[in-house]
């Protein structure tokens, strides 16, 4: 799949999903609904949608794997901030938008496991079992790998029967939302060089901590001047970990530029050695012709 074709599809689903927004204008006219709760219902709709679209999309158009890649992490990061931010600023009414999460994890798990399970495929049983549990590919692919489990263990309990069978271990199993994010960030920004990866990670990790903070201790922020005071603690908090994800995330590239550099200096020298190779066997042809001759002649 090309670009081209790419902004295609994406410029079908966002006039879909506008078309579904005026149709849900129209019912909420016609049947005095809130037109709130209709768009929230089409947004279920339009995420769901998208879902099914994962597994034709991997299979037909592997060239979509990275952008279907950042819709997974751009899912997770919208779920994981929702909570914190309704905790921050309850005013906002964002517990509103709470019912979206499942739909949103849902589809972010899927493309993951659905890219795995191709992967996993694709290679058989015996590389699959080589592979998956060697100590090297652990170590090179440990946060890919957790991001692997914990997303296939979160799709599979996503559901009803899993409610109704984990009961109160279910909400524990739900947990893991937080080890799948920032595994799968973190092998966003160390493996692709990402800067979202990173910053998404700074984000979700402070306002969960300042969330955690005014759930579990005395301080209110009731009045206005506190909470404007947070509101810049947080901004800046943001600003200064973006200039420092900036940093890091220029270091990576310098240091992915020297390892490209170095491949290809190696790749210079091996070409160059295989030339001398080839001359000195060409020498060597050359001799034993030589002495073939000479030996004829006498």
């Amino acid at each position: 799949m090309t670009m081209q074709e790419i902004t295609f599809w994406g410029l079908l689903l966002a006039s879909s999903f506008v078309g579904m927004l005026i149709f849900g204008i129209i019912l909420e006219l016609s049947t005095r609904h809130s037109l709130f709760f209709t768009m929230m219902k089409l947004t279920k709709y339009f995420i769901n949608f998208a879902t099914v679209l994962v597994i034709p999309l991997a299979l037909f158009f592997p060239e979509s794997k990275p952008l279907l890649w950042n819709l997974s992490l751009y899912a997770v990061f919208i779920l994981m901030c929702i909570r914190p931010l309704h905790d921050l600023f309850p005013r906002l009414r964002l517990i509103r938008l709470i019912s979206l999460r499942k739909n949103l994890g849902i589809f972010s798990a899927t493309i993951v496991v659905v890219f795995g399970v191709q992967h996993y495929i694709g290679l058989g049983l015996a590389a699959f079992l080589t592979e998956y549990f060697s100590l090297a590919a652990w170590h090179d692919l440990f946060f890919g790998r957790i991001g692997e489990l914990t997303g296939a263990i979160l799709l599979l309990t996503s559901n009803k029967l899993s409610i109704r069978l984990l009961k109160r271990n279910w909400k524990r199993v739900q947990r893991l939302s937080y080890v799948y994010f920032f595994s799968g960030a973190w092998y966003v920004f160390s493996s692709f060089h990402k800067l979202f990866g990173l910053v998404s990670i700074v984000i979700v990790a402070q306002l969960t901590l300042f969330a955690f903070i005014k759930k579990n201790t005395a301080v209110r922020f009731t009045h206005t001047v506190t909470r404007s005071f947070v509101s810049l603690g947080i901004i800046l908090l943001l600003v200064f970990s973006s200039v420092g994800a900036l940093k890091i995330d220029k270091a990576l590239r310098v240091r992915t530029s020297l390892e490209k550099q170095l491949l290809q200096e190696k790749a210079l020298v091996d070409e160059e050695q295989a030339t001398v190779d080839s001359l000195q066997q060409e020498t060597k042809q050359l001799r034993e012709q030589t002495t073939a001759t000479r030996e004829g002649k006498l």
